[in-house]
């Protein structure tokens, strides 16, 4: 498989996983078990991916999945919204559910 970085975390009652491979960043939902939603298609996703990391949003915690995801260089955050699931009520399927990748850190290395 050939992966980069996983990561595991359990935000609430649903678990969610992240890996990367080849560049792009995978969440599985625990909601969805055999669906891996890949996430570059999100805006702003950077180029060159090389881990990912998982946490509830400190302000919206049981709602909020906070994906970062680093390059050699740079490193991004985009909020998934968890909760309604995605693709239930008003909430749009993975990875629409997701908003913009901003970068968040660049230590100019």
């Amino acid at each position: 498989m050939d992966v980069n970085a996983t990561v595991l975390t359990t935000v609430s009652a649903p678990q969610f996983v992240a890996f990367v491979k080849q560049g792009v960043t995978y969440i599985r939902d625990s909601r969805t078990p055999n669906t891996p939603h890949q996430l570059s298609s999100v805006p702003g996703y950077p180029a060159g991916v090389l881990s990912v990391g998982l946490a509830p949003s400190p302000t919206a915690l049981s709602s909020v999945l906070n994906v970062t995801v680093s390059t050699n260089t740079r490193v991004f955050q985009a909020g998934c919204l968890v909760q309604p699931e995605p693709g239930v009520g008003n909430n749009p399927a993975w990875p629409g559910n997701c908003g913009s990748f901003t970068e968040i850190l660049n230590p100019g290395m």
